[in-house]
This record gives structure tokens, C-alpha cells and sequence, in this order.
């Protein structure tokens, strides 16, 4: 049975700062987002804050990918986008669809077998919805969290 992290986790505002693919040899390629993970919001607090984390979120065994970034002008930040929400839809064995909305109308959409979300990095709590490249630098033990 497959697990879809995309399930049991919120991946709004989360900010991608890379995409990558990887496999071994000739298999199917797993295709990977380093984002800010917002892990909890605190807006019972004024203003509000944030707990984030920078983390890998993982899709396994990808295809029929499909990506649409468009950054007109200069690039000024560190990130490619702003996930706005995570759409999934099952297939039949186990696989689903996923469509990655963006701001300004980007989108990243494909089918894959399952999701995971793996933490690179410390938390830090803040008043912003991203890190720094300094935050994102933090050491810490790697934490793999599946659905």
C-alpha cells in the first residue's frame, strides 16, 4: 500500500527553493521539492508566527510530468514559488495524480506512486512564512516522516 503525505499534511504557503530528480540506474525517477515546510501555525499570537522547517518533500516512481514557473523580470528571491495547495487524486494500483498549485498561475502536475516529507534542517520559529538561507543552513538529524 502506498502512502500519500500530501493526506495528512498542509503544504500551504510552503516556499520551493529547488527541484531535482533522482533514481538509480534505469528506474523510474523520484522527483523532489526543497521547500519551508510550515509544520505549525501560530496565529493565536500577534502577529502571528510560524514553526518551519526546511525539508525534502519526496514523490516516488514519477510520470507525465507536467511544470509551468514562470519568473519574468529579475529573479529577487531565493525560491522558484509559493505552493498555494497540494490537489490529489487517486488512480487505480495505488498511484495518483498530483497538481501542485502555485502563485502566478504556476503549477506542477503528475502521477506518481506515494509522497514522504523528509526535515533537513532545525525548526525555527518566526514571523515570516520562509527562511533564510542562514535558517535553512541549520544542522539537524535527518527526520523522515511518511503518511
Amino acid at each position: 500500500m502506498s502512502s500519500h503525505i500530501i493526506e495528512t499534511e498542509s503544504f500551504h504557503d510552503n516556499y520551493v527553493h529547488a527541484m531535482a530528480f533522482t533514481n538509480e540506474g534505469f528506474e523510474p525517477a523520484d522527483f523532489e521539492l526543497d521547500i519551508d515546510h510550515i509544520k505549525e501555525w501560530l496565529c493565536d499570537e500577534t502577529p502571528c508566527n510560524f514553526i518551519i522547517a526546511p525539508a525534502i518533500l519526496c514523490f516516488k516512481n514519477v510520470s507525465s510530468l507536467s511544470v509551468s514557473i514562470n519568473q519574468e523580470g529579475f529573479t529577487m528571491n531565493s525560491y522558484l514559488g509559493c505552493i498555494l495547495e497540494i490537489r490529489l487524486t487517486h488512480l487505480q494500483n495505488s498511484r495518483a495524480v498530483y497538481e501542485i498549485i502555485m502563485t502566478h498561475d504556476d503549477f506542477i502536475k503528475f502521477e506518481a506512486d506515494a509522497s514522504t516529507l523528509t526535515y533537513t534542517g532545525s525548526e525555527v520559529k518566526t514571523t515570516v512564512q520562509y527562511l533564510t538561507k542562514s535558517e535553512r543552513a541549520t544542522p539537524n538529524p535527518s527526520f523522515k516522516r511518511d503518511a
